[in-house]
């Protein structure tokens, strides 16, 4: 048993049935849960949004938030999120547009508000940001992206959420994710 949800494991793969299938914009990239596991966030990196939704423990289903989605820049391409340790702010990355948004969050409503979206540098070519972590004391973010394989290092405002760039940190090469703990 995986919570609700009745599973077999054979050969090891684990199989169970579908509680539901949710119709997306294209390349849903991630699922992140607010820490009340009351609210679920998918960036929709081909459909340039956010999917805001409410998730119902007793039937294991999502349904849409009102309004149910945040728009990106066109063509930015959401791609992974991450949550303050204090449940108040959110942050984004984009692919294909490599910046980092902040978002209010309202726990309540399960709804993110924009406050600040900032560039991780001027690019020659299309860059292709991939990952992006709070450290766990809330001071600090880093995203990554691929192409220059740096990493882009935040102070966040503990009162604003907003960023501060501190510097840019090479790493390895296509470096796709990271760990701040």
């Amino acid at each position: 048993m995986a919570g609700n949800v009745p599973c077999s494991v054979a050969q090891g793969i684990v199989e169970a049935k579908a509680t539901q299938i949710l119709d997306t914009k294209p390349k849903a990239h991630c699922v992140v849960i607010d820490a009340g596991n009351r609210n679920i966030y998918v960036p929709g990196l081909g459909g340039d949004i956010v999917m805001e939704l409410t998730f119902d423990p007793v039937t294991g289903t999502v349904s849409p938030n009102a309004p149910g989605e945040v728009a990106t820049r066109a063509g930015a391409g959401p791609r992974h999120l991450n949550f303050h340790p204090n449940g108040k702010f959110a942050y984004l990355i984009t692919e294909t547009t490599a910046t980092i948004g902040t978002f209010a969050v309202d726990p309540a409503l399960g709804t993110l508000k924009e406050l600040q979206f900032v560039d991780t540098n001027e690019y020659k070519e299309q860059p292709a940001a991939s990952d992006i972590h709070v450290t766990p004391d809330g001071r600090f973010l880093y995203g990554a992206e691929r192409k220059t394989s740096m990493l882009i290092g935040y102070k966040i405002d503990p009162d604003k959420g907003t960023l501060t760039q501190i510097g840019r940190f090479p790493t390895e090469k296509t470096r796709r994710g990271s760990n701040s703990k």
